[in-house]
């Protein structure tokens, strides 16, 4: 048995669901609001399609 398997998962060091999500949300907030990001056309017309 590898030592690698009594580690918990990567999931489960990150603290699972919620804590992933509370990071996700707040780099989502600010890829939404960051104004290089938003001079992109591209961006700018996307973030338009995704309600807030």
């Amino acid at each position: 048995m590898s030592s690698q398997a009594n580690q918990p998962s990567l999931y489960e060091r990150l603290g699972g669901i919620y804590s992933i999500a509370t990071v996700v949300d707040d780099f989502i907030d600010r890829v939404m609001t960051d104004p290089r990001l938003n001079a992109n056309p591209a961006v700018n017309e996307a973030h338009h399609k995704v309600p807030p």
